[in-house]
């Protein structure tokens, strides 16, 4: 939702309960209207299969009119599978495809400083750190989050991998479980009209607007500017992610299933390992040429981390 039309409701809500209640009725009667259609053509059999997390995709995303674009890039992994096993034996750490190419795309981004920022009340406005967001799952699928992680391209990968384990064990057993499971069961009794527009002041107070909302668990910015997501680990080679509006980022990037490939390499064809990523973007912060030297580099570092990567 444009950010002009929430004001535009949130005045005329202020002004209405000031000086007009009657339109203050109509709107009720509506809002009654609604729920009594909600109740008769929705049975009560069907609230099971409507829970937080689908009522959240139901509020965020609407008939396809966004600026997306879609792509995907080949990686070849033998020498980042090596990298990984080598820095896990090194550190002690369970460093993972996850914790690298959250580094890489940190780095990747860093070199065109003039895409990372947000858009705000229709204007683009820099922030100054690249900070982004992981999506894991819990409860065995039933549940999703995003795990934030600041300032990527100053952080050595220990330390990413430190971070974001914490985090996730904090979310299956800690703090942030507790608030984040308080926070689904309110969100899944609010009705969804209620909750679509909720959501938008929401993130859209957190992104755009750099403002943290403890109560909600939300540092600012929570998604930072890009999204990282694992699909590899369910068997698919090849899937594009919607990109998740509310989350104002630049781009999601999800990691595919690693597999065999027959690869043409100075005219003879070999077989190698490899992965695809899929990506969705918003245009309005990257052209295609920007995109494509984005990739490039996501691409260089991921193909031959110990040349890029450091670990500490």
């Amino acid at each position: 939702m444009n950010a002009l039309i929430v004001c535009a409701i949130l005045a005329g809500i202020f002004y209405f309960l000031l000086f007009n209640t009657t339109v203050i009725y109509f709107i009720l009667a509506v809002l009654l209207m609604y729920f009594a259609l909600s109740w008769y053509l929705v049975p009560a059999s069907s609230a099971r299969f409507n829970s937080a997390r689908r009522k959240i995709s139901i509020c965020t995303w609407s008939d396809p009119s966004r600026p997306l674009v879609f792509g995907h890039f080949q990686v070849r992994v033998s020498k980042m599978l090596e990298y990984l096993d080598w820095a896990s034996k090194k550190t002690g750490l369970k460093i993972t495809l996850n914790h690298l190419a959250t580094k890489a795309c940190g780095m990747a981004l860093n070199e065109f400083p003039e895409l990372i920022g947000k858009i705000c009340l229709g204007n683009f406005r820099p922030v100054k750190t690249i900070d982004s967001s992981c999506l894991i799952s819990l409860e065995n699928g039933k549940n999703v989050y995003f795990v934030n992680t600041e300032d990527i391209p100053n952080k050595p990968l220990t330390v990413i991998c430190d971070e974001m384990e914490k985090k996730i064990a904090s979310l299956q057993k800690g703090d942030d479980g507790k608030l984040m499971k308080k926070n689904s069961q309110a969100f899944a009794k609010l009705p969804t009209c209620i909750a679509a527009v909720l959501g938008e002041i929401v993130y859209y107070l957190n992104g755009p607007m750099g403002i943290a909302l403890p109560f909600l668990g939300m540092k600012k910015q929570q998604f930072g500017s890009f999204i990282i997501s694992n699909l590899g680990m369910y068997g698919l080679e090849t899937g594009y992610p919607p990109l998740f509006s509310v989350s104002h980022t630049i781009a999601t990037l999800t990691l595919m299933a690693i597999h065999d490939e027959a690869i043409v390499d100075n005219s003879k064809i070999i077989v190698q390992k490899c992965m695809n990523v899929c990506v969705s973007f918003d245009h309005r912060y990257m052209d295609g040429i920007k995109a494509a030297k984005v990739q490039n580099r996501i691409k260089e570092i991921l193909e031959d981390p110990m040349q890029y990567i450091k670990l500490d």
